[in-house]
């Protein structure tokens, strides 16, 4: 199927836009705890997803939500994928760091994104092929090295693997070691927005739910930073990722790979 990407890009900044508005007059109670303590969700995330479903799904394509669930077919078929709230957890405690985020996955790649950081006012998205904006300003990229950069980092909720986990908490060190500092702010949507603003330098993840990522990666790469990702799971559902400056991503792939955390993150 043909996307028409600033079709599918007006819709797709329309729904984060009603997501964002969901957002600041709502604070839904918790009703569900899933994978982890602070893995939560809210009758805010619920809402959210009921009404940008409402919204994607009259164009066609499928819509794979983190609430809702959905198919993501193999191959090329275009598929919405949305995050309703990402960083719940921030949300629910009145941290104002989260994110409403929607993205478009076609032709084997995340193309479409729109973002909504409700409590900061603002909004990320691509329009078509023409670069990323910030409530209609454009963004463009800049270098710095990982030595001059602050870096944010995404851990999965999921707690099977001790081990491994332990291995990332060991690489966070390093890069925190490494850069300006390395923080966990609880919202993967919302970190790789601020690469794209250029507040942050980098940001990577382990492990992430796809819907974490799908909107905000093409906002980064149309910004004209550096993305590398790869699917860390056979469902497609969980993803490694990497983006920011080159100079900062070289650093932590250099890292993460003499701490044989993971073979490097492709190109």
């Amino acid at each position: 199927m043909i996307v028409c990407r600033e079709a599918e890009s007006e819709l797709a900044l329309r729904a984060a836009h009603h997501g964002g508005d969901i957002c600041r007059r709502s604070r839904g109670g918790i009703v569900a705890t899933k994978e982890s303590l602070r893995d939560i969700v809210t009758e805010t995330d619920l809402e959210i997803e009921r009404r940008v479903r409402t919204l994607l799904e009259p164009g066609g394509h499928p819509v794979l939500g983190e609430e809702q669930g959905g198919e993501f077919a193999a191959g090329d078929a275009p598929t919405w994928i949305v995050d309703p709230l990402d960083g719940t957890t921030n949300f629910a405690s009145g941290m104002p760091y989260y994110a409403v985020s929607i993205g478009l996955w076609a032709e084997s790649e995340f193309v479409i994104g729109a973002v909504a950081l409700p409590a900061a006012n603002e909004l990320y998205f691509t329009h078509g092929d023409r670069g990323a904006f910030l409530n209609g300003r454009r963004l463009g990229a800049t270098d710095r090295p990982l030595s001059e950069a602050l870096v944010a980092v995404s851990f999965s909720g999921a707690t099977g693997d001790p081990a491994r986990r332990q291995r990332h908490y060991a690489l966070f060190g390093t890069v925190n070691d490494a850069s300006r500092g390395c923080l966990r702010p609880g919202s993967t949507a919302a970190n790789l927005c601020s690469v794209a603003a250029g507040r942050l330098q980098a940001a990577y993840g382990f492990g992430v739910a796809v819907w974490d990522i799908a909107g905000a990666l093409p906002i980064v790469r149309q910004a004209g930073y550096r993305v590398r990702w790869r699917f860390a799971d056979a469902s497609r559902r969980r993803v490694d990722f990497l983006a920011g400056t080159a100079g900062a991503i070289a650093g932590i792939a250099e890292l993460a790979a003499r701490a044989d955390v993971a073979a490097p993150w492709p190109e």
